[in-house]
């Protein structure tokens, strides 16, 4: 039975699939790809298409994950969308269409780029692992960090002031100023773990020279402090502390094959996620206190995003030069 909110574009869709399989094809048995809308002007990365409970699938992934993967089936006729520029079906005067991993067939009404997906050996990522780690216990021990932040709050209320002219004048009156004092003290304590929960290597359908490595990087760094609050006149504490940091990347390399040699890009952090976990006061006064600091310093890691990016694209440049990870990443690309 057909899902109530299929479009005719899928009901069209479906009907041509099911033509060609049992014209052409007894049975759907094409590669397993993933699509990736083309880059925007504005530089932004650009996201792969998700697939979608109910409805078309959509770009808005910045990683590809299983269900996101679409088999491939070439059609010819004009129901289909062309891959590129450049591309050999394109050439060929060839359409394409997909099934998603629900099953339902899927006919982008935009230009797409088509990867074949293969994921890289867990021993591979093991060794960028092992390297980024390398390089954060050399960039972060024995650094500490000591930030100091005011936040003042203000709230008005307005109040009737009427005047001869203007009978439903108001005044904004203020009736409470506030200032918040936070003082953050940080540093490593003990080993980071970090790991590299997917690599997968997408190289281009049409263009098999090309190809894109994308990785998720997730670290946790446990870190010791102390902490201060402080309201003027009313509260001034301080305790030690300890918590997480808990931080997501997902980067992207670019690879291009030139006959017997492979070339990669420098690496591009394409979105940056920290969070703050595990916060242990030693001091039971300053629990109250726990969700303003917790969100002070969220917030400080969102006002230094850009910061934590380029930091982030320097470690990673550096885990990716090095040889014990390089040479068998290598050496696995150079079989594909």
């Amino acid at each position: 039975m057909l899902r109530t909110t299929a479009t005719n574009d899928r009901i069209g869709a479906l009907l041509l699939a099911l033509s060609w399989c049992v014209v052409v094809q007894p049975a759907w048995a094409g590669p397993r790809v993933v699509l990736r809308e083309p880059s925007s002007k504005d530089k932004s990365p650009a996201c792969f298409y998700q697939v979608q409970e109910s409805d078309r699938p959509r770009p808005e992934a910045y990683f590809p994950t299983e269900k996101d993967a679409f088999e491939l089936l070439h059609v010819t006729g004009t129901a289909g969308l062309k891959q590129g520029d450049g591309s050999d079906a394109a050439a060929a005067g060839q359409s394409i269409v997909f099934r998603d991993s629900a099953g339902w067939p899927f006919v982008p009404k935009e230009p797409v780029t088509v990867y074949d997906f293969a994921e890289v050996p867990s021993g591979v990522r093991g060794a960028l692992s092992v390297a980024i780690r390398a390089i954060v216990m050399s960039e972060v021990a024995g650094k500490p960090y000591d930030k100091t932040r005011v936040k003042k709050k203000e709230e008005y209320v307005r109040l009737p002031a009427p005047t001869i002219r203007n009978l439903k004048r108001t005044k904004r009156h203020r009736v409470l100023a506030t200032e918040e004092e936070y003082q953050i003290q940080a540093e490593l304590d003990g080993q980071p773990t970090i790991e590299i929960t997917h690599m997968p290597y997408l190289k281009q359908h049409d263009r098999p020279e090309r190809g894109v490595l994308l990785f998720v990087a997730e670290a946790e760094l446990p870190v010791t402090g102390r902490v201060r609050y402080k309201i003027p006149s009313v509260l001034n504490v301080s305790t030690g502390y300890r918590a997480t940091v808990a931080l997501c990347l997902v980067v992207e390399v670019c690879a291009e094959r030139d006959r017997d040699k492979i070339q990669l890009d420098s690496p591009e952090v394409l979105r940056v996620d920290v969070r703050l976990r595990n916060l242990d006061l030693s001091n039971d006064v300053l629990n109250a206190a726990r969700k303003p600091i917790r969100d002070f310093i969220n917030e400080e890691a969102r006002r230094k995003h850009d910061r934590i990016c380029r930091q982030a694209n320097k470690t990673i440049r550096k885990a990716v030069d090095d040889q014990t990870f390089r040479l068998p990443l290598l050496r696995y690309l150079g079989l594909l």
